[in-house]
């Protein structure tokens, strides 16, 4: 089928398995990390963008906390776009819609470089977004997991393109598919696949010479592509820097690893009474699940099932984490193993070798009269499998209080005519931690990956807490069993007493000031925005304004106009010097090094462009 036929095909198909998606009982609407994070996320860029805001900074989560440099917000990313012209709800469906039909593009394609025919090709793009590795992760809302995944099989189909005719224009496409996977939100999952696409490339070539060239090619595509993403990854890295997850931690990256019995899910599926965790989900379906094992026991013969069958024991072993000494000697000794956390992971490398492991398999011992109804019984047990998969990740979440809390705050008059958000102390159980960008309020907590390492220490310090060290995408519960305002000096206003189970009201006027003049003096904010705040002070000697907002690098701020240092306070606050007698403070946020990014991101988009259209010297035909 030529390829601009099939990618119609592939785009309708998309929007029926869509369609079907969205009949069920259980939708990725209601899945966790979506109602958590990413239905917030996606309001916040669209109104902020409609309203001529930029999305540099997120004052409403965790006390405040950057937004642009988070990468899962997919600022960057083309797709999350969508939201724009459709509004949320219709945008986050044609993405996923989108996806879908990426997935099954790129599966098709892959298919026929592996040696399938159309049939088992289709079989192996229809099985893979039903797969539960793939499934499990949009059920549960987990959208840029999902995004990341539909690319890999178009990713694998690139490399191969590249590995057989490594010129530039094999790179530039390379590049741009990389980028835009990179882009998609999901790093730990790039580099899961991202390290099993190097050892196929590797282990499928015909000679050390031809996995060398091809294993350079890949390197100068990955290059290039990271080039194009700078513009989101440098103020990304950043964030990693100032946050709280730790960036190499071999006891992080190697506990929970996948256990014997759960690679029992590749051909079982999930019943009423056993639920498959999410991250060691890796339902293929029993057909293709036992072809797999065939395709193992046969792999010696043939370089591609070889390769195939080793990708999927690299993945296996690594996805035993600590019960094998692989993973904790990769993570101690090798950059980036020991920042992946939940090793399980891994186990998605292990399960997309064996799809197309089983496929070949299928293929090679099937008769032709009998592939028909084998291929019908494989989609029929994957899909039945994927609806006992939606099923068992049903969760039922009580009502929430946000729109209720900020009544509250409406009633007792909390907004005022500057902006500033009023900071609540609800654990995640009442109030979800992200709802204050939509409602206007800022929490104590948040669900956001990773918090801000200054905030983090400082919030579970001031409750009397040692911060967690594996749980670090929210604040620890315990931290709202220390009173409705456990945390002395974060201008919280409205909290939760667990002991009498109501809300508790405390007056700006008797909370910590959310700015103040050290040295004696008096502060007044006068304009609150996502990205700047202006304050008045009147200080009776030269002193510190202090403000009860994080510090991040990007801060800037100017005192009567001209150019001040802001500086670090209490450990996590923002601070600026200001003179004796009335001053104006300007506090805005930039993200640093964002034009450099920008333009590494346009210079490599320029080459990229340029190798796109790059014609062979021999042929002179299009590369």
């Amino acid at each position: 089928m030529p390829p601009r036929r099939l990618a119609w095909v592939c785009l309708g198909a998309g929007a029926v398995l869509t369609a079907l998606l969205l009949a069920l009982p259980f939708t990725y609407f209601q899945g966790y990390d979506y109602l958590e994070l990413h239905t917030f996320y996606k309001q916040y860029l669209r109104e902020g963008i409609l309203s001529g805001q930029a999305p540099w900074w997120n004052p409403y989560v965790a006390l405040g906390r950057p937004y642009f440099a988070d990468i899962e917000t997919t600022v960057c990313y083309p797709p999350n776009w969508l939201i724009f012209p459709l509004g949320v709800t219709a945008g986050v469906t044609a993405m996923v819609a989108l996806h879908l039909a990426l997935g099954l593009y790129g599966a098709v394609r892959l298919g026929g470089e592996l040696g399938l025919g159309a049939l088992w090709s289709w079989v192996g793009a229809l099985t893979y977004p039903l797969a539960g590795f793939v499934l499990a992760r949009l059920q549960l809302g987990q959208m840029h997991v999902f995004f990341s995944l539909c690319w890999v099989p178009l990713v694998f189909y690139a490399a191969a393109r590249l590995q057989a005719r490594p010129d530039r224009a094999g790179v530039a496409r390379m590049a741009a598919v990389l980028a835009l996977w990179i882009l998609a939100g999901s790093p730990p999952f790039v580099w899961v696949d991202g390290l099993g696409l190097a050892a196929w490339v590797a282990l499928r070539s015909p000679s050390l010479r031809a996995a060398g060239r091809g294993l350079l090619a890949l390197v100068v595509a990955g290059t290039v592509a990271l080039e194009l993403a700078a513009v989101q990854l440098i103020p990304w890295i950043e964030l990693l820097g100032q946050g709280n997850r730790p960036a190499h931690a071999v006891e992080y990256a190697t506990r929970h690893g996948m256990r014997a019995p759960e690679w029992l899910g590749l051909a079982l599926w999930p019943s009423a009474g056993r639920m498959i965790p999410p991250e060691s989900n890796v339902g293929l379906g029993l057909p293709l699940a036992l072809a797999a094992g065939v395709g193992c026991a046969c792999a010696w013969r043939r370089r591609e099932d070889r390769a195939l069958a080793l990708v999927a024991l690299l993945g296996g072993v690594l996805a035993a984490g600590a019960l094998t000494p692989l993973l904790p000697f990769l993570a101690a000794h090798v950059p980036g193993f020991g920042a992946l956390r939940f090793p399980t992971r891994y186990s998605v490398l292990a399960a997309t070798a064996l799809l197309w492991l089983g496929l070949r398999a299928l293929q090679r011992f099937v008769p032709a009269r009998w592939a028909p109804p084998v291929a019908a019984l494989q989609l029929a047990a994957v899909a039945l499998a994927g609806f006992a998969c939606v099923r068992s990740y049903a969760l039922h979440f009580g009502g929430f209080w946000d729109e209720q809390v900020k009544a509250d705050l409406v009633a007792h008059g909390a907004f005022g005519p500057a902006g500033v958000p009023p900071r609540i102390a609800f654990d995640e159980e009442r109030v979800r931690p992200n709802s204050g960008m939509v409602e206007g309020y800022s929490s104590l907590g948040g669900f956001a990956n990773p918090h801000l390492g200054r905030v983090w220490t400082a919030v579970h310090e001031q409750a009397g807490l040692v911060p967690p060290a594996f749980a670090v995408h929210e604040i620890a519960l315990e931290v709202f069993d220390h009173g409705p305002f456990p945390v002395p000096d974060a201008n919280l206003v409205l909290g939760w007493d667990q002991a009498a189970g109501h809300p508790v009201w405390r007056p700006p006027a008797a909370a910590d000031p959310r700015a103040a003049v050290r040295g004696g003096g008096t502060a007044e904010i006068i304009r609150y925005t996502r990205n700047a705040l202006d304050v008045r002070t009147r200080a009776a000697q030269a002193g510190l304004l202090v403000l009860a907002e994080p510090w991040y690098p990007g801060w800037s701020a100017t005192v009567n106009g001209a150019p001040a240092e802001v500086v670090l306070a209490d450990g996590w606050k923002r601070a600026v010097a200001v003179p004796a007698g009335p001053a104006e403070v300007r506090l805005t946020f930039f993200p640093r090094n964002f034009y450099l990014g920008l333009a590494i991101s346009g210079a490599a988009l320029a080459a990229v462009i340029a190798g796109w259209r790059r014609k062979t010297v021999d042929t002179g035909a299009p590369a």
